[in-house]
């Protein structure tokens, strides 16, 4: 009676594992991802543009993150599963990817405006954006743009 309790047991385990590792099977290997992005607070003078400060934050392919600031302070910043999931899923199946690298720079008569430059490198290519706050530039800029750079800020200000 023991040993067939022990069987019945050993069939579920065996059972259980194969529920556990199926799924992992089936799942295509996730494409490699990588990010820099930087924020320059930047003012007009007399002498022309000035940055104020510089921050930049890396995401390396295995999902750990690096903030710099200009002064050479730097810090690993803890990501989430959720948070790196969300920056994927932004980047990698919105179609974000086939936005064409375009540049969107501030107005002549910006004064106080900040800068972002984002370089996305994934398994198809690199892109790399260049765009200002949306006050200091006279045109659209995709919101998809911002979106990304919005979590991304989020981040960088924790």
């Amino acid at each position: 009676m023991a040993r067939k309790f022990v069987l019945a047991l050993a069939g579920v385990v065996a059972a259980m594992a194969a529920l556990i590792a199926i799924p992992s099977l089936n799942q295509p290997p996730q494409e490699a991802l990588s990010i820099e992005y930087s924020r320059q607070n930047v003012t007009r003078t007399d002498q022309g543009l000035v940055t104020q400060s510089a921050e930049l934050l890396s995401i390396a392919q295995d999902g750990s993150a690096t903030y710099t600031q200009a002064g050479g302070q730097e810090r690993r910043i803890p990501l989430s599963g959720e948070e790196l999931g969300r920056i994927r899923g932004l980047i990698l199946e919105t179609g974000f990817m086939q936005i064409s690298a375009t540049n969107y720079p501030q107005s002549d008569n910006a004064t106080d405006f900040t800068k972002y430059t984002l370089r996305v490198s994934t398994d198809e290519g690199q892109k790399t954006f260049n765009w200002v706050s949306p006050g200091a530039h006279r045109g659209v800029i995709p919101p998809i743009i911002t979106n990304v750079g919005s979590q991304l800020d989020a981040i960088m200000d924790r």
